[in-house]
């Protein structure tokens, strides 16, 4: 033993062990250290750029550069894809330009900013203003019930319905937006532009007036002179719609809707001031961003295609290839058939996140030049721009109205099924291939539609109402169809679409006799319909009603064109049946 303890030399280890890792743990916390601060230098740093090109992009967006805005604004996004600001910005400058882009930028926006009804409320602005009514009504209904009954739902969803021409509803949405903010001048406003478009050309006087006592108001002046152009126009009072128009033109500062509105008016009275003053515009459009094409859209909506072809192509090269110049120069030559030239165009540049319409004109052009030996190429550049959507619902809702113009019913049934299919505005999508089918007089798909419609609203009685009556005329799923069409009536008979879809139950199961007694308590006026009326003359002759029955199957074959193809077949056969 040593009661001194051990020797000094047999600690030495042991504390040299200690220094190592107090060393190693000194190196450990200053390498976490300068980490930490390099990282947040980093976010410090991005935050810093960030928010420099964000200032650069508003300053030059306030000068009117809006090509150096858009740049600074797309190089902001990209170092943060969820900045609101940048996002914003490229949002606004798009719809300057009237570009289908704002609508992405837009939809963008209500995916990232905690303000998604308000959003949304510009996302259906935006879409109605470029004719995108379906993306405007989706937009709308996604917009959250507690924001609905509001002022800026109502007066948004008023103007998506004057753009739809459904001035009933529009009234109705802006006379709510009214009750809500009766000092509202604007809706005011609108409100006497509905009715001014809506009412009989004796009673319109009123409306006219209130408009005429805006367009003393330098605020609304501008509004109020485009309501009475309107109005000049439904009337076929040219004169006046010149004058007008000549108004809006002089104002203190006439947008290029204005010049544009004036510009209608000379091409119609074959003024000879019209190219002149046509030229000199396209002449001020070259420096002014996003000008040329609303111009050139413009002249391809009124049979100047082949002139907005000769401009575009003498256009220098950084303004003809920038989006969205290319869309309305290819809509050009294809109205023009200037195969070669809109091949040459879909062929080259990047049209970013419109690449899914570069790709549908491409496919344009591929089944407009090519012949059988062709058409597997034309198929896969097709299912190309679909895939090319991404499935963004507003992205295939675009590519569904423009071929919809183009008269491919097959094409666009398929992005309208792909959407109805999907969680996002099913509702729009359902309503555009139930309008297409009825057109058609298409009862089985018509049938399919009213499936999925039913699908996602089980309780509506519209719904289960459609797709028991098809079900009826087709024969098919007659248990499902009697079981609805019975819960309709006891729900409302007193509706007569609902007691003729009933009637035509009893009828199916063999109960005749019970048909006619609901049909005979249906209001006569209710029988105007040829539908109507070929459901009662078909269900009286079996009756042996057959007196009876010949006007009403009278009546149904003089509205044949409104007729389903099972209907007629019924008519024709209850009337070439003998007693």
């Amino acid at each position: 033993m040593n009661p001194r303890g051990p020797r000094a030399d047999a600690l030495e280890p042991v504390a040299s062990a200690d220094r190592k890792r107090r060393r190693w743990f000194l190196l450990i916390a200053l390498a976490v250290i300068l980490t930490l601060a390099a990282t947040l230098g980093r976010k410090a740093f991005a935050r810093w750029q960030h928010d420099r090109l964000i200032r650069a992009a508003a300053k030059s967006f306030a000068h009117g550069d809006l090509r150096s805005a858009s740049l600074s604004a797309r190089e902001a996004f990209l170092k943060n894809p969820a900045s609101i600001a940048a996002c914003a910005i490229l949002a606004e400058i798009a719809g300057q330009q009237q570009s289908p882009e704002a609508i992405l930028w837009r939809q963008h926006l209500v995916g990232i900013d905690p303000a998604r009804s308000a959003r949304l409320l510009d996302l259906a602005t935006t879409a109605s203003a470029l004719g995108e009514t379906f993306i405007a009504a989706q937009a709308l209904a996604q917009v959250a019930a507690s924001d609905r009954d509001t002022t800026a739902f109502h007066a948004t969803a008023g103007s998506v319905a004057i753009t739809a021409k459904q001035f009933v509803r529009a009234e109705a949405e802006f006379q709510r937006a009214a009750e809500l903010d009766p000092k509202n001048e604007n809706i005011r406003l609108n409100l006497a532009t509905i009715r001014l478009a809506i009412a009989p050309l004796s009673e319109a006087s009123e409306a006219a007036a209130t408009l005429e006592r805006f367009r003393e108001n330098p605020v609304f002046r501008t509004a109020a002179l485009r309501a009475l152009l309107a109005d000049a126009r439904r009337r076929g009072d040219f004169a006046r719609a010149m004058s007008l128009a000549t108004a809006l033109r002089q104002g203190p500062n006439p947008t290029l809707a204005d010049l544009l509105l004036w510009l209608e008016e000379l091409q119609r009275a074959s003024s000879p001031e019209f190219d002149v003053q046509l030229r000199e515009l396209q002449t001020a459009a070259v420096k002014a961003e996003g000008t040329p094409y609303s111009i050139m859209a413009w002249m391809n909506a009124r049979g100047l295609a082949a002139q907005t072809v000769a401009w575009a192509g003498s256009l220098p090269s950084p303004v003809r290839s920038r989006i969205p110049v290319p869309l309305a120069f290819v809509e050009a030559c294809l109205l023009t058939g200037d195969w070669k030239r809109a091949r040459a165009l879909v062929n080259e540049g990047d049209w970013g996140d419109m690449d899914f319409l570069r790709f549908a004109f491409h496919a344009r052009v591929l089944y407009e030049t090519g012949n059988h030996m062709r058409r597997a190429e034309f198929r896969a550049m097709w299912e190309h721009a679909t895939n090319s959507t991404r499935g963004n619902v507003n992205a295939l809702s675009m590519l569904a109205r423009l071929v919809t113009g183009w008269g491919w019913k097959d094409e666009a049934a398929q992005l309208w099924w792909i959407i109805a299919r999907n969680n996002t505005g099913q509702r729009p999508a359902l309503e555009a291939l139930y309008a297409m089918h009825a057109a058609d007089r298409n009862t089985r798909e018509l049938h399919r539609v009213a499936r999925r419609i039913f699908e996602i609203e089980p309780a509506n009685p519209a719904a289960k109402n459609n797709l028991a009556s098809l079900a009826l005329l087709l024969g098919e799923t007659l248990p499902e169809a009697h079981r609805l069409a019975a819960e309709n009536f006891k729900l409302d008979a007193s509706q007569s679409a609902f007691a003729a879809t009933y009637a035509m139950s009893l009828h199916r199961q063999g109960r005749t006799a019970e048909a006619v007694a609901v049909l005979e308590k249906v209001p006569v006026a209710a029988f105007d319909d040829p539908s109507a009326a070929a459901t009662f003359g078909v269900i009286l002759h079996a009756a042996g009603e057959n007196a009876k029955a010949a006007s009403f199957l009278k009546k149904a074959a003089h509205g044949k064109a409104r007729l389903f193809p099972e209907e007629i077949a019924m008519v024709a056969e209850a009337r070439d049946r003998k007693p």
